[in-house]
């Protein structure tokens, strides 16, 4: 199966089953607490629907791309897996004030910041394309995901990636995880957010930029049983929850350098769980 229709079929199936979590607190598919936001599959579909025929509408689709400045937010993912789905490459950019030069650079068909209302206000409207049809249509696409100035990775890497993460933690519908390292490089989609998805969990954002508070926070709330983190967060979430037991929390992935590597041997201690780390540690 294409990456691209692989997302489409595991939201839409997720979002034709049940609901039936041990914890209260954990919602279906993506919540931001600090946006409260809280989405089950049904409500992600459609946003990722309405979002995709959106874009189709507006021009975008294979081989072309738009620029985006977005922090950790519910918006950059439904974004993100709407451009993933029509063949939108996905440029991130940090500073909001750099959207035009990045769109100029890599010849962009537009750019977005956290509004993108201008892209739904046609959802549906100006095409006859069924979102089920764009995943097969995209196939030959020359989606890819770009970092700044470089281009990170394809759908088919990003999904990759994904799915193997899924098998290495043998994610499934009750996990619930925890990203709140960056979705604008491929750690936060990859090993976060795609992963969770693909396996019919529920995805956390903490906060919009990276706060060990919310991160201790939401292990507390969400019950949370993964955390996607990276070296700079994990000591002071070591620090913040010293005196609490988190009994869901079971693992996951600290990034301690660049690569793509899971190491089960070059472990960190993350509140009393032992982590596997991907990269490599420079010497």
């Amino acid at each position: 199966m294409a990456a691209a229709a692989k997302i489409f079929t595991a939201l839409t199936k997720h979002a034709g089953s049940g609901s039936s979590y041990m914890y209260r607190y954990v919602p279906e598919a993506l919540v931001a607490p600090s946006e409260g936001v809280a989405l089950n599959y049904k409500d992600l579909l459609e946003q990722v629907t309405n979002l995709s025929q959106g874009l189709i509408a507006e021009g975008f689709g294979p081989n072309t791309s738009i620029a985006a400045s977005f922090p950790n937010v519910s918006a950059n993912v439904t974004l993100q897996l709407a451009c993933a789905i029509t063949g939108t490459s996905f440029v991130t950019c940090k500073d909001p004030n750099d959207l035009s030069d990045t769109s100029t650079t890599f010849n962009c068909h537009g750019t977005t910041s956290q509004d993108f209302s201008w892209l739904l206000k046609n959802a549906g409207k100006n095409t006859s394309t069924a979102l089920k049809n764009i995943c097969i249509a995209t196939e030959e696409s020359q989606y890819a995901f770009y970092n700044g100035s470089a281009k990170e990775t394809t759908i088919d890497g990003l999904v990759s990636l994904a799915s193997m993460t899924a098998a290495h933690f043998n994610m499934h519908d009750k996990d619930t995880i925890v990203v709140p390292v960056s979705l604008n490089h491929t750690m936060g989609m990859a090993f976060g957010v795609l992963p969770g998805l693909l396996s019919g969990g529920a995805v956390v954002l903490p906060s919009p930029t990276p706060d060990p508070e919310r991160v201790v926070q939401a292990l507390r709330e969400q019950q949370a049983t993964l955390l996607i983190a990276d070296t700079h967060l994990v000591a002071k979430v070591n620090e913040l929850g010293a005196n609490e037991t988190f009994h869901a929390f079971r693992g996951g992935l600290v990034k301690v350098g660049s690569g793509e590597a899971i190491s089960t041997e070059e472990v960190r201690e993350v509140l009393n769980v032992k982590m596997d780390t991907v990269g490599v540690v420079k010497k």
